[in-house]
Protein backbone atom coordinates (compact mmCIF):
# COMPACT_ATOMS: atom_id res chain seq x y z
CA UNK A 1 0.00 0.00 0.00
CA UNK A 2 1.48 3.42 -0.83
CA UNK A 3 1.91 6.08 1.18
CA UNK A 4 -1.26 8.03 0.19
CA UNK A 5 -3.46 4.95 0.27
CA UNK A 6 -2.61 4.62 4.06
CA UNK A 7 -3.22 8.41 4.61
CA UNK A 8 -6.84 7.95 2.57
CA UNK A 9 -7.55 4.53 4.98
CA UNK A 10 -6.17 6.24 8.25
CA UNK A 11 -9.02 9.31 7.71
CA UNK A 12 -11.69 7.23 6.65
CA UNK A 13 -11.42 4.78 9.47
CA UNK A 14 -11.04 8.23 11.81
CA UNK A 15 -13.98 9.75 10.47
CA UNK A 16 -15.93 6.72 11.24
CA UNK A 17 -15.03 5.98 14.48
CA UNK A 18 -17.71 7.16 16.48
CA UNK A 19 -20.94 4.89 15.89
CA UNK A 20 -23.10 7.67 15.32
CA UNK A 21 -21.51 8.39 12.56
CA UNK A 22 -21.05 5.25 11.11
CA UNK A 23 -24.89 4.68 11.29
CA UNK A 24 -25.84 8.03 9.87
CA UNK A 25 -23.21 6.98 6.73
CA UNK A 26 -25.13 3.46 6.86
CA UNK A 27 -28.41 5.15 6.95
CA UNK A 28 -27.75 7.06 3.75
CA UNK A 29 -26.17 4.12 2.03
CA UNK A 30 -28.31 1.56 2.19
CA UNK A 31 -31.86 1.28 0.87
CA UNK A 32 -34.71 3.08 2.34
CA UNK A 33 -36.76 -0.19 2.99
CA UNK A 34 -33.73 -1.86 4.21
CA UNK A 35 -32.36 0.76 6.21
CA UNK A 36 -35.79 1.58 7.75
CA UNK A 37 -35.98 -1.85 9.60
CA UNK A 38 -32.71 -1.52 11.07
CA UNK A 39 -32.18 -1.30 14.73
CA UNK A 40 -28.95 1.78 14.32
CA UNK A 41 -28.52 2.10 18.04
CA UNK A 42 -27.45 -2.26 18.31
CA UNK A 43 -24.69 -1.03 15.96
CA UNK A 44 -21.10 -2.61 17.05
CA UNK A 45 -17.81 -2.27 15.41
CA UNK A 46 -16.28 -5.96 15.30
CA UNK A 47 -12.75 -5.54 16.06
CA UNK A 48 -10.30 -6.71 13.99
CA UNK A 49 -9.03 -9.57 16.09
CA UNK A 50 -12.29 -11.32 14.33
CA UNK A 51 -10.04 -11.73 11.41
CA UNK A 52 -7.75 -14.36 11.99
CA UNK A 53 -4.37 -14.63 11.39
CA UNK A 54 -4.77 -15.23 7.41
CA UNK A 55 -6.29 -11.85 7.12
CA UNK A 56 -3.63 -10.06 8.51
CA UNK A 57 -2.53 -6.95 6.10
CA UNK A 58 -5.28 -7.16 3.94
CA UNK A 59 -8.08 -7.76 6.63
CA UNK A 60 -11.35 -5.40 5.32
CA UNK A 61 -11.32 -1.89 6.75
CA UNK A 62 -14.70 -1.66 8.95
CA UNK A 63 -17.27 -4.71 10.04
CA UNK A 64 -20.10 -4.06 12.51
CA UNK A 65 -23.13 -6.10 13.68
CA UNK A 66 -26.35 -5.04 13.80
CA UNK A 67 -29.90 -6.14 14.45
CA UNK A 68 -33.14 -5.93 12.35
CA UNK A 69 -35.54 -4.23 14.25
CA UNK A 70 -38.24 -6.54 15.60
CA UNK A 71 -36.36 -9.56 14.45
CA UNK A 72 -33.26 -9.84 16.36
CA UNK A 73 -31.46 -11.16 13.03
CA UNK A 74 -28.17 -10.22 13.36
CA UNK A 75 -26.56 -8.43 10.04
CA UNK A 76 -22.54 -8.07 9.64
CA UNK A 77 -22.07 -4.64 7.49
CA UNK A 78 -18.61 -5.17 5.75
CA UNK A 79 -17.21 -1.63 4.49
CA UNK A 80 -14.20 -1.23 2.60
CA UNK A 81 -12.65 1.89 1.62
CA UNK A 82 -11.17 2.14 -1.76
CA UNK A 83 -8.69 5.34 -3.47
CA UNK A 84 -8.13 4.18 -6.45
CA UNK A 85 -10.76 2.05 -8.83
CA UNK A 86 -9.39 -1.73 -8.42
CA UNK A 87 -11.81 -4.20 -10.88
CA UNK A 88 -10.87 -6.93 -8.11
CA UNK A 89 -11.81 -5.27 -5.30
CA UNK A 90 -15.58 -7.31 -5.35
CA UNK A 91 -13.60 -10.64 -5.09
CA UNK A 92 -12.08 -9.53 -2.34
CA UNK A 93 -14.84 -8.56 -0.42
CA UNK A 94 -15.98 -12.32 -1.51
CA UNK A 95 -12.47 -13.74 0.24
CA UNK A 96 -13.93 -11.42 3.18
CA UNK A 97 -17.40 -12.61 3.14
CA UNK A 98 -16.06 -16.42 3.09
CA UNK A 99 -13.73 -15.80 6.08
CA UNK A 100 -16.18 -14.32 8.42
CA UNK A 101 -18.82 -17.18 7.72
CA UNK A 102 -15.80 -19.46 9.02
CA UNK A 103 -15.27 -17.76 11.66
CA UNK A 104 -18.82 -17.76 12.64
CA UNK A 105 -19.05 -21.70 12.27
CA UNK A 106 -16.14 -21.88 14.34
CA UNK A 107 -17.29 -20.42 17.54
CA UNK A 108 -17.58 -22.05 20.98
CA UNK A 109 -21.84 -22.29 19.72
CA UNK A 110 -21.78 -21.57 15.95
CA UNK A 111 -25.37 -20.30 14.86
CA UNK A 112 -27.15 -22.86 12.48
CA UNK A 113 -27.91 -20.47 9.80
CA UNK A 114 -25.26 -18.31 8.48
CA UNK A 115 -26.16 -14.46 8.96
CA UNK A 116 -26.06 -11.96 6.05
CA UNK A 117 -23.23 -9.64 5.37
CA UNK A 118 -23.84 -6.69 3.55
CA UNK A 119 -20.90 -5.48 1.37
CA UNK A 120 -20.23 -1.86 0.74
CA UNK A 121 -17.36 0.24 -0.64
CA UNK A 122 -17.13 3.78 -0.09
CA UNK A 123 -15.01 5.05 -2.51
CA UNK A 124 -13.32 8.60 -3.84
CA UNK A 125 -10.89 9.22 -7.25
CA UNK A 126 -10.52 11.66 -9.91
CA UNK A 127 -12.66 9.50 -12.25
CA UNK A 128 -15.45 7.94 -10.26
CA UNK A 129 -15.89 3.66 -9.55
CA UNK A 130 -15.41 2.05 -12.74
CA UNK A 131 -15.18 -1.05 -11.99
CA UNK A 132 -18.18 -3.84 -11.33
CA UNK A 133 -20.31 -3.78 -8.65
CA UNK A 134 -21.62 -7.43 -9.15
CA UNK A 135 -20.04 -10.35 -9.17
CA UNK A 136 -20.94 -11.83 -12.49
CA UNK A 137 -19.48 -8.28 -14.02
CA UNK A 138 -15.56 -9.69 -13.42
CA UNK A 139 -16.71 -13.20 -15.93
CA UNK A 140 -16.54 -12.57 -20.11
CA UNK A 141 -19.97 -11.41 -20.84
CA UNK A 142 -20.17 -14.21 -23.67
CA UNK A 143 -20.08 -16.69 -20.67
CA UNK A 144 -22.51 -15.22 -18.29
CA UNK A 145 -25.27 -14.66 -21.62
CA UNK A 146 -25.51 -18.48 -21.52
CA UNK A 147 -28.11 -19.12 -18.74
CA UNK A 148 -27.30 -22.32 -17.61
CA UNK A 149 -23.57 -21.18 -16.90
CA UNK A 150 -24.90 -18.19 -15.32
CA UNK A 151 -27.27 -19.78 -13.26
CA UNK A 152 -24.11 -21.95 -11.78
CA UNK A 153 -21.93 -19.38 -11.27
CA UNK A 154 -21.90 -17.32 -7.75
CA UNK A 155 -23.35 -14.09 -8.10
CA UNK A 156 -24.36 -10.70 -5.26
CA UNK A 157 -24.02 -6.95 -5.49
CA UNK A 158 -21.96 -4.33 -3.36
CA UNK A 159 -23.34 -1.26 -2.05
CA UNK A 160 -21.51 1.07 -3.41
CA UNK A 161 -21.19 4.96 -2.10
CA UNK A 162 -19.07 6.72 -4.60
CA UNK A 163 -17.98 10.33 -3.30
CA UNK A 164 -15.86 11.34 -6.05
CA UNK A 165 -18.93 13.71 -7.41
CA UNK A 166 -20.67 13.97 -4.38
CA UNK A 167 -21.84 18.12 -3.47
CA UNK A 168 -20.96 19.51 -0.36
CA UNK A 169 -25.02 19.18 -0.35
CA UNK A 170 -25.08 15.45 -0.41
CA UNK A 171 -22.22 14.46 1.96
CA UNK A 172 -23.45 17.25 4.64
CA UNK A 173 -26.79 15.94 4.02
CA UNK A 174 -25.67 12.83 5.81
CA UNK A 175 -26.29 14.33 8.62
CA UNK A 176 -22.66 13.22 10.34
CA UNK A 177 -20.57 15.13 13.17
CA UNK A 178 -18.62 17.88 11.92
CA UNK A 179 -15.18 15.45 12.40
CA UNK A 180 -16.80 12.95 9.83
CA UNK A 181 -18.12 15.31 7.34
CA UNK A 182 -15.43 17.18 6.97
CA UNK A 183 -13.24 14.17 6.62
CA UNK A 184 -15.52 12.72 3.64
CA UNK A 185 -15.49 16.42 2.15
CA UNK A 186 -11.12 16.13 2.28
CA UNK A 187 -11.14 12.46 1.07
CA UNK A 188 -13.47 14.01 -2.11
CA UNK A 189 -11.01 16.92 -3.07
CA UNK A 190 -7.40 16.06 -1.44
CA UNK A 191 -6.38 14.92 -4.87
CA UNK A 192 -7.34 18.47 -6.39
CA UNK A 193 -4.81 20.66 -4.03
CA UNK A 194 -6.13 23.81 -4.82
CA UNK A 195 -10.16 22.54 -4.45
CA UNK A 196 -9.68 22.03 -0.36
CA UNK A 197 -8.42 25.69 0.30
CA UNK A 198 -10.96 27.52 -1.93
CA UNK A 199 -13.83 25.04 -0.29
CA UNK A 200 -12.48 26.30 3.58
CA UNK A 201 -14.54 29.14 4.47
CA UNK A 202 -17.45 26.97 3.04
CA UNK A 203 -16.61 24.59 5.34
CA UNK A 204 -16.01 27.35 8.17
CA UNK A 205 -19.29 26.71 9.99
CA UNK A 206 -18.26 22.66 10.34
CA UNK A 207 -15.01 23.61 11.69
CA UNK A 208 -16.20 25.83 14.45
CA UNK A 209 -18.62 23.27 15.22
CA UNK A 210 -15.51 20.80 15.82
CA UNK A 211 -13.51 23.25 17.70
CA UNK A 212 -16.01 23.34 20.63
CA UNK A 213 -16.18 19.55 21.28
CA UNK A 214 -13.59 17.47 23.26
CA UNK A 215 -10.97 16.45 21.10
CA UNK A 216 -11.75 19.20 18.04
CA UNK A 217 -8.39 20.65 17.95
CA UNK A 218 -6.89 16.95 17.18
CA UNK A 219 -9.45 16.03 14.54
CA UNK A 220 -8.76 19.68 12.75
CA UNK A 221 -4.86 18.59 12.79
CA UNK A 222 -5.31 15.44 11.93
CA UNK A 223 -7.32 16.61 8.81
CA UNK A 224 -5.24 19.16 7.81
CA UNK A 225 -1.84 16.79 8.57
CA UNK A 226 -3.62 13.95 5.93
CA UNK A 227 -4.02 17.28 3.62
CA UNK A 228 -0.13 17.92 3.66
CA UNK A 229 0.71 14.65 3.63
CA UNK A 230 -1.49 14.01 0.02
CA UNK A 231 -0.87 17.30 -1.14
CA UNK A 232 2.73 17.72 -1.24
CA UNK A 233 3.05 20.61 -3.42
CA UNK A 234 0.38 22.57 -1.18
CA UNK A 235 2.52 25.18 0.42
CA UNK A 236 2.24 26.24 3.92
CA UNK A 237 1.71 30.10 3.48
CA UNK A 238 -1.40 28.93 0.94
CA UNK A 239 -2.77 27.09 4.15
CA UNK A 240 -2.36 29.58 6.23
CA UNK A 241 -3.77 32.29 4.81
CA UNK A 242 -6.92 30.43 3.88
CA UNK A 243 -7.01 29.11 7.60
CA UNK A 244 -6.95 32.50 8.75
CA UNK A 245 -9.74 33.73 6.61
CA UNK A 246 -12.21 30.36 7.68
CA UNK A 247 -11.24 29.96 11.08
CA UNK A 248 -9.09 32.81 12.46
CA UNK A 249 -9.91 31.74 16.38
CA UNK A 250 -7.63 28.85 15.42
CA UNK A 251 -4.55 30.61 13.57
CA UNK A 252 -2.35 28.25 15.90
CA UNK A 253 -3.23 25.44 13.58
CA UNK A 254 -0.48 26.34 10.78
CA UNK A 255 1.91 26.79 13.33
CA UNK A 256 1.51 23.29 15.25
CA UNK A 257 1.40 21.94 11.49
CA UNK A 258 4.86 23.74 10.70
CA UNK A 259 6.35 22.27 13.78
CA UNK A 260 5.48 19.06 12.93
CA UNK A 261 6.49 19.24 9.18
CA UNK A 262 9.74 20.54 10.85
CA UNK A 263 10.27 17.67 13.40
CA UNK A 264 9.10 15.12 10.24
CA UNK A 265 12.47 17.17 8.38
CA UNK A 266 14.88 16.72 10.90
CA UNK A 267 13.79 12.86 11.95
CA UNK A 268 14.47 12.30 7.43
CA UNK A 269 18.02 14.56 8.36
CA UNK A 270 18.88 11.79 10.53
CA UNK A 271 17.60 9.18 8.58
CA UNK A 272 19.72 10.36 5.64
CA UNK A 273 22.71 11.14 8.35
CA UNK A 274 22.77 7.53 9.12
CA UNK A 275 22.73 6.25 5.88
CA UNK A 276 25.72 8.73 4.44
CA UNK A 277 27.60 6.85 8.14
CA UNK A 278 26.85 3.44 6.99
CA UNK A 279 28.04 4.61 3.07
CA UNK A 280 31.48 6.01 4.17
CA UNK A 281 32.26 2.93 6.37
CA UNK A 282 31.41 0.37 3.19
CA UNK A 283 33.68 2.30 1.32
CA UNK A 284 36.26 2.47 3.64
CA UNK A 285 35.84 -1.57 4.07
CA UNK A 286 36.26 -2.01 0.18
CA UNK A 287 39.00 0.63 0.07
CA UNK A 288 40.72 -1.85 2.77
CA UNK A 289 40.74 -4.50 0.56
CA UNK A 290 40.97 -3.90 -3.05
CA UNK A 291 42.76 -0.08 -2.71
CA UNK A 292 41.79 3.12 -4.28
CA UNK A 293 38.52 2.91 -6.02
CA UNK A 294 37.90 4.73 -9.37
CA UNK A 295 35.28 7.34 -9.90
CA UNK A 296 32.39 5.11 -11.72
CA UNK A 297 32.60 2.89 -8.49
CA UNK A 298 32.37 5.58 -6.08
CA UNK A 299 29.41 6.78 -8.03
CA UNK A 300 27.75 3.76 -7.79
CA UNK A 301 28.27 3.64 -3.76
CA UNK A 302 26.88 7.00 -3.62
CA UNK A 303 23.82 6.25 -5.92
CA UNK A 304 23.02 3.44 -3.06
CA UNK A 305 20.47 2.89 -0.89
CA UNK A 306 20.76 1.59 2.60
CA UNK A 307 19.48 -2.08 1.32
CA UNK A 308 22.01 -2.18 -1.09
CA UNK A 309 24.79 -1.12 1.79
CA UNK A 310 23.69 -3.86 3.71
CA UNK A 311 24.29 -6.41 0.50
CA UNK A 312 27.40 -4.38 -0.18
CA UNK A 313 29.31 -5.07 3.35
CA UNK A 314 28.24 -8.32 3.62
CA UNK A 315 30.08 -9.37 0.25
CA UNK A 316 32.96 -7.61 1.07
CA UNK A 317 34.19 -10.13 3.24
CA UNK A 318 34.06 -13.01 0.87
CA UNK A 319 34.16 -10.69 -3.06
CA UNK A 320 37.49 -11.48 -4.96
CA UNK A 321 37.14 -8.26 -6.82
CA UNK A 322 34.98 -4.92 -6.61
CA UNK A 323 32.22 -6.05 -9.12
CA UNK A 324 31.19 -8.96 -6.92
CA UNK A 325 30.78 -6.37 -4.27
CA UNK A 326 28.23 -4.20 -6.64
CA UNK A 327 27.10 -6.96 -8.91
CA UNK A 328 23.39 -7.19 -8.85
Amino acid sequence: MSTHENSHDKLFKSALADRKDAAMELRAVLPPALASQIDFSTLEPVPGSFIDEQMRGSQADLLYTVRCAGKETLLYVLMEHKSEVDRWTILQLLRYIVRIWEQCLAQKLPPSMLPPIIPVIVHHSETGWTAPTHFQGLFEPTAMADSELRRLTPEFEVLLDDLSHCSDAEIRGRAMGPAATLAFLFLRDSRREGCVLAELLAWADLFRALDVIPEGRRAILRLFSYLLKVAPNLGLKELAEQVQRAIPERNDIVSTLAEKLLEQGEKKGLEKGRTEGYRALVRRLIELKFGTLDCVTIARLESADEAALERFSERVLTATNVDEVLGQ
